[in-house]
């Protein structure tokens, strides 16, 4: 059953006019690591706009510091730092004291992209706070991987005394339920109730046309939003999103690769990979860190203190980072080795250019007329610098119904073959807009993305060997 706003409207009550911040509920939020401070502040702060009466956050002193200056309404529970800065074990005692009549577990608590002792710690969490807990429960995030290795291993799925609520995007689904994500994706609605009943939980499964299952057989689907909601991101996102799928097609092909992540001031390279830490460095050099296909990855993100910290530097200093991610960094037998650019002329193209040995470049565009001017610019700074262009991807090509198949271009008819035509460049690739993509990204699961849109585009890196 699809909904609507008049559905959504009928499950909204009036509140009454003598209610106090006891009326509506004490969220308790556990969330948060040195790693991940933004993810614990946008739960709660949606917890709280949402209406809860009471929200605590249960985290690490650097994640309260960051909540606290924002949200100064969201009550705080000191939690003892355990390994790679996520919430130790030795917390749950302070925890359980609080009093809360929904539980929210998971939230950038960390796994195994940092390290095998964060994500037992972050097992443990799960395990010890939701059958323990009186009311309702969300489990979402870090959670829900908590939960995969659980049921990996023929334990039973934890659950609080009350109702239970699971909320994972296809990449999660699949860690749960053994499935791929195309096969959830195939059947969302069959697929969502019949976890829903197994687990005896409230089951969202999110993306495009989000379903929510419940165990007595209720089946919800979300038909609204549009695909500029999926955000792996835009513009140097997109790009970077581009370098990761090339590299994954070329490993899959039994090649060495590495990506130099040389967009210094939005680098995305990492979290799509779900790569996080410190690059470590000896007297041979700074080591980058290898992917779970064995892909080596070097970006600024690991090497600063925490990565959602920005890097505010003027043009000069960006491109010293570059050329020091080129001479610096150990490359060790690396077959092809992808440079991931920000869009546009400036600095870093130049750096690149006139300081890495350039073999060919790729120019990821999309669908719009106006890049056709875009595109130019990129063409003919190329063709000053004597840099081989080996042809066009599309990004954000287009969308796939979900009911019938149909491609539908949301920005318009595709202008990208004329502009391949007026510079005499091939077309490599067109890379749809689709859930599976944005979720994987989302959830650092690139390298799981399956699909034959750089068929062409490996084709040709392949002939520079």
């Amino acid at each position: 059953m699809k909904t609507d706003a008049a559905y959504v409207w009928t499950c909204l009550r009036p509140r009454p006019r003598d209610s106090h911040k006891g009326t509506f509920g004490a969220v308790l939020a556990v969330a948060g690591s040195a790693s991940y401070r933004g993810a614990a502040a946008l739960a709660v702060e949606g917890a709280l706009r949402t209406g809860a009466g009471i929200v605590t956050l249960a985290s690490v002193e650097p994640v309260l510091a960051a909540v606290s200056a924002r949200l100064p309404e969201c009550c705080l529970c000191p939690c003892e730092a355990g390994a790679e800065g996520g919430i130790a074990p030795e917390s749950i005692p302070r925890i359980q004291r609080q009093k809360a009549t929904v539980l929210l577990l998971g939230p950038g608590l960390g796994y195994t992209a940092q390290s095998m002792a964060r994500a037992a710690e972050t097992r443990t969490l799960v395990q010890t706070l939701l059958p323990g807990f009186a009311g309702s429960a969300v489990l979402d995030a870090d959670g829900l991987n908590a939960a995969a290795r659980l049921l990996a291993e023929e334990a039973a799925f934890p659950h609080p005394a009350g109702e239970l609520i699971v909320t994972p995007h296809p990449g999660e689904m699949a860690r749960l339920t053994g499935l791929s994500a195309a096969q959830i994706n195939a059947d969302r609605e069959g697929t969502a109730l019949r976890y829903a009943q197994a687990w005896n939980a409230v089951v969202v499964l999110k993306g495009a046309r989000t379903v929510v299952a419940a165990p007595d057989g209720r089946v919800r689907v979300n038909p609204t939003g549009n695909p500029g909601l999926s955000r792996g991101g835009s513009g140097d996102v997109l790009a970077g999103m581009t370098s990761a799928l090339l590299a994954c097609a070329m490993a899959r092909r039994g090649y060495h690769c590495g990506i130099l992540d040389a967009d210094i001031t939005g680098p995305s390279i990492p979290k799509l990979f779900g790569i996080h830490g410190r690059a470590m460095a000896d007297d041979k050099g700074c080591w980058p860190i290898q992917s779970r296909m064995g892909i080596d990855v070097m970006s600024i993100n690991l090497l600063v203190e925490n990565e959602e910290d920005p890097v505010v530097w003027r043009g000069p200093v960006i491109a010293g980072a570059v050329k020091q991610f080129w001479t610096d960094v150990v490359w060790k037998d690396v077959d092809f080795l992808f440079v991931d650019m920000p869009p546009g002329t400036g600095d870093v193209p130049l750096t690149v250019f006139q300081s890495l040995p350039v073999d060919g470049i790729v120019i990821v565009t999309s669908p719009q007329e106006l890049v056709s001017m875009i595109v130019g610019k990129a063409v003919r700074m190329a063709q000053m610098m004597n840099i081989p262009i080996l042809g066009i991807i599309e990004n954000m090509s287009y969308v796939e119904c979900p009911d019938c198949g149909k491609q539908i271009h949301i920005f318009g008819e595709s202008h990208v073959d004329e502009v391949a035509k007026q510079y005499n460049l091939p077309v490599l690739g067109r890379i749809p807009m689709t859930a599976e993509i944005a979720a994987a990204s989302d959830a650092g699961n690139v390298e799981e993305l399956q699909g034959n849109w750089f068929d062409d585009a490996v084709a040709a890196i392949e002939k520079l060997s």
